[in-house]
C-alpha cells in the first residue's frame, strides 16, 4: 500500500472516494471534474484498487488532481475500498463522505445541494441524487421501497419524489453521501459482499436505527442503468454471480419467517428462470455463475469469488 498526501485542509467538510479497478483512463477525467465542482473543505481520496505500476505511474502524473492517494495490491472488492475511505474520513475528521464511482458524471450543482440536504437535518443520515441516463437525460433511479412484508423492492419514478423523497428509501452506491460518523456507527458497508447490493443494505441498517436516507430532487448524476432488468441485456458472469448471491443474503436478513420463505422462493424461481435464457442464448458461463451465485449463498460463501476476473468489468 503507498499514500500520498498532497494538500491538507483544516476545514474537513467532505471527503470524496473515487476508486479505480484498472481503469486509469476513466478515472483521470472523473477526477477532473470533481475538481471543477468540489465545495470549499473538500478533498478527494483516490483509492487504487488492485494498483500496479502502471495506475501508480498514471497518478503520479496528476497529482493536482486528488489529496490523498491509497494503492493496495490486492483486491478489495468496492465494499473494503468504500469501507477504507469511510475509516479514512472518520480518522481525520471529515463530517460527511461521499462515495463516487469513477464511470459517473455530475451534474450542475449536485455536490452542493447533496451537502445542503444533510446539513439542513441531523437525522438525515444517506443522499443520493437522481440518476438519469448518459444519452437521455431520462431519470432512471429515484430510489426504491422495501416492503418487508411482501416482501418486495418497490422503485420510485421522478414524479414520486419531486415534492419531496420519502425518508426511508433505499439507496444505489453511485454517487453516495454520507454523514460519516452514522455510517462508521453501523459498521459501513457489508465486506462479504465484495461488490452489489451493500449499498442497499448500508441504506437499511441506517434507516433500522432510526436515521433518514433520501433522494434529493435537484441533484443529478449521469450514469448509465447498470441494474437493467437482465431479460433485456447480457452482463458480465461476475456480475450475475455476486447480484444473485448477495441478493439471497439481503432478504436473509432483511426478512423473517414467512416473508423470509416468499422473498427466497421469489429470487430462486427468477434466478432458475433467468438460468435457462441465458442457456438459450448460448450465455453458458453466465448462467453458470448465477447458479454457483446461489449455491454459494447457500453454504455461506462469501467474499471474492475465485473466479473473479483481474480485469474484466
Amino acid at each position: 500500500m503507498s499514500d500520498t498526501s498532497v494538500k491538507t485542509d483544516d476545514n474537513r467538510r467532505l471527503l470524496i472516494v473515487v476508486i479505480n479497478w484498472h481503469q486509469e483512463d476513466e478515472t483521470l477525467p472523473c477526477l477532473r471534474q470533481l475538481r471543477a465542482q468540489v465545495p470549499e473543505g473538500t478533498s478527494v481520496l483516490l483509492v487504487d484498487n488492485e494498483g500496479d505500476k502502471k495506475s501508480a505511474a498514471a497518478f503520479d502524473s496528476h497529482p493536482e488532481l486528488f489529496d490523498h492517494y491509497h494503492r493496495f495490491e490486492e483486491n478489495l472488492g468496492f465494499t473494503g475500498g468504500c469501507n477504507f475511505g469511510l475509516g479514512f474520513a472518520q480518522k481525520h475528521g471529515f463530517e460527511f463522505v461521499l462515495w463516487y464511482n469513477n464511470d459517473a458524471h455530475l451534474g450542475e450543482g449536485c455536490l452542493s445541494r447533496l451537502l445542503e440536504s444533510l446539513e439542513a437535518d441531523p437525522q438525515l443520515a444517506m443522499v443520493s441524487p437522481v440518476l438519469r441516463d448518459v444519452e437521455t437525460g431520462d431519470a432512471h433511479f429515484c430510489g426504491a421501497r422495501l416492503d418487508r412484508s411482501t416482501p418486495s423492492l418497490s422503485y420510485y419514478a421522478l414524479k414520486d419524489i419531486e415534492k419531496g423523497s420519502p425518508d426511508d428509501c433505499m439507496l444505489y452506491g453511485t454517487a453516495l453521501m454520507a454523514r460519516t460518523k452514522l455510517a462508521h456507527q453501523v459498521g459501513g458497508f457489508c465486506e462479504k459482499y465484495f461488490i452489489y447490493f451493500e449499498d442497499m443494505e448500508l441504506s437499511t441498517k441506517l434507516i433500522d436505527n432510526g436515521y433518514k436516507c433520501k433522494i434529493v430532487p435537484d441533484a443529478s448524476v449521469m450514469h448509465d442503468n447498470q441494474r437493467a432488468d437482465e431479460s433485456e441485456t447480457v452482463r458480465s458472469k461476475y456480475y450475475f454471480y455476486y447480484m444473485t448471491r448477495n441478493e439471497v443474503d439481503f432478504w436473509r436478513k432483511s426478512t423473517l419467517g414467512l416473508a423470509r420463505l416468499k422473498a427466497l422462493f421469489w429470487h430462486l424461481n427468477r434466478s432458475l428462470k433467468r438460468i435457462r435464457r441465458l442457456r438459450r442464448l448460448g450465455h453458458k458461463s453466465e448462467a453458470a455463475a448465477i447458479w454457483r451465485g446461489l449455491t454459494d449463498a447457500v453454504k455461506g460463501n462469501f467474499g471474492r469469488w475465485n473466479h473473479h476476473p483481474a480485469s474484466d468489468t
